[in-house]
């Protein structure tokens, strides 16, 4: 069977883009658990308001976003999984 040439560099994208996503991942966990004794006390311990409604949506937006393309596969095109026929 002989190579299909945008077939490797299809498969090669979506191998950098998992990568990329994991690393993404990884930050922003890491992050989170770094600084949530600080959030809990400077954040969640006072009134809610505007602001920190905009500071839990930005801080765990991003992280159910990540969430989200990892579980989805790392958006897998369907057109790569078509093989060469």
């Amino acid at each position: 069977m002989s190579e299909n040439p945008e077939l490797v560099v299809a498969v090669w994208s979506v191998h950098i883009a998992g990568s990329c996503i994991f690393a993404a991942t990884t930050l922003v966990l890491y992050d989170i658990l770094l600084t949530f004794s600080q959030e809990v006390a400077c954040v969640w311990r006072r009134k809610w308001n505007l602001v920190t409604l905009l500071f839990a949506v930005c801080r765990y937006g991003t992280l159910v976003d990540v969430m989200l393309k990892v579980q989805g596969g790392f958006g897998f095109p369907h057109s790569i999984i078509r093989y060469d026929q």
